[in-house]
């Protein structure tokens, strides 16, 4: 990968995806403050510019993005859904020639070690799942509950696992998200 092409990674590309994931701490903020079925008026320069009968008008596009860009991510560090069973894997090489993965900065994929326990792969396997088939796909069959907190959590570990395996080891600051868990 030429210069160009990985710095439009690094300073653009993966920052605006790990931004767009850390918006689901708004969500989180807002079902804290207004519930689920509360009116949203959005306001531009104080005037009124779209009112909707539910806060869903605005945080479902969010979640649903946050969810695909999880899915993303995760397949950019090294690990995939198995779908045999359903169980977060390591993925082998590359799938396809113009994708973009750790690898390509030199850096090796994250192990299932990194994640940590048991219960932390189930949260990232649940996201991912959520994604494939109540986002990216139109299926039939059982419907995919989702778990809020679960992905809540995915989120929050992506983040940190971006952080640390490719901006850390390439000795580059942090990516500050846009949002935190804690509302700063």
């Amino acid at each position: 990968m030429d210069e160009r092409i990985r710095n439009s990674f690094l300073h653009e590309h993966i920052p605006y995806r790990l931004n767009r994931i850390s918006e689901i701490f708004l969500i989180d903020q807002l079902r804290k403050i207004g519930g689920e079925s509360e009116e949203i008026t959005i306001l531009v320069d104080r005037h009124t510019k779209i009112n909707a009968s539910s806060i869903h008008f605005f945080t479902d596009p969010i979640y649903e993005t946050t969810l695909i860009f999880i899915r993303v991510m995760l397949e950019f560090l090294g690990l995939k859904l198995n779908s045999k069973n359903s169980e977060i894997i390591e993925r082998g090489k590359k799938q396809k020639q113009d994708d973009v993965v750790i690898e390509d900065f030199g850096l090796k994929k994250i192990s299932l070690g990194e994640v940590g326990s048991p219960k932390n792969l189930e949260c990232l396997a649940h996201t991912i799942r959520c994604a494939h088939k109540a986002v990216a796909h139109l299926t039939k069959g059982p419907k995919t509950e989702w778990d809020f907190n679960k992905n809540l959590y995915s989120a929050k570990k992506v983040i940190e696992l971006i952080n640390n395996n490719l901006y850390k080891s390439l000795r580059m600051p942090p990516i500050k998200t846009s949002f935190s868990l804690d509302g700063n």
